[in-house]
């Protein structure tokens, strides 16, 4: 006779249940027109578990996007790590940036998310965090590969600028080319150019 689930294996089942059903109501509808009712619906759930595991649509909304980018960095990350040249390790990033940059609805999403919740303090921290956690993982993905290059960067007085504009010229890129503002292969050029630029510089005596 299989184990009963406990009440927290329960709540973590009801939770990624929520999450599934979240992701493909938001990326269909996008934030604004999306309602938890919506969400419960597509869960098979009630509102009331909704609310017991996230406290707003807006949180919903910040976790998903923040599982979905780590989740992606993640990905960069063990496929560069099997490769052994820098030519096959950019040629990882490479790819994996065209795929980024071509989820329009999930970088609509995250426009749209960002725009709503600007004026609101308690997200606009967990934005700040979610942005600083991403920040640490390009840094440790970016420097790590460099690191094993045999290039000391950890302790590059400019690492820290490098990643910050790795991260924010990306951004800009994904948003432009959803816009229809950047051609998919000159979102890929610069984004590569940006990367190594920087690998450059770093490369370079402090």
């Amino acid at each position: 006779m299989p184990r009963a689930l406990t009440r927290e294996e329960l709540q973590a089942q009801t939770r990624e249940i929520v999450l599934v059903a979240a992701e493909k109501v938001f990326l269909q509808k996008g934030f604004h027109a999306t309602t938890v009712a919506q969400i419960a619906a597509e869960a098979g759930r009630t509102q009331g578990s909704i609310y017991s595991n996230f406290e707003s649509k807006d949180a919903l909304c910040q976790q998903l996007l923040q599982i979905h980018y780590e989740g992606w960095l993640t990905q960069v990350a063990l496929a560069v790590m099997a490769k052994e040249s820098a030519a096959d390790k950019l040629a990882i990033v490479e790819t994996k940036w065209r795929v980024l940059s071509g989820e329009t609805d999930w970088i609509g999403l995250t426009a749209e998310y960002l725009l709503a919740v600007r004026h609101d303090p308690e997200q606009a921290q967990l934005i700040r965090e979610n942005v600083t956690g991403l920040q640490a993982g390009v840094k440790a993905v970016f420097a790590g590969q460099l690191e094993a290059d045999g290039i000391a960067a950890l302790e590059h007085p400019i690492l820290d600028d490098a990643v910050a504009a790795i991260v924010a010229t990306g951004m800009g890129l994904v948003v432009n080319h959803m816009l229809g503002l950047v051609e998919p292969d000159q979102s890929t050029s610069v984004f590569m150019q940006t990367l190594e630029t920087w690998r450059d510089r770093l490369s370079s005596s402090p």
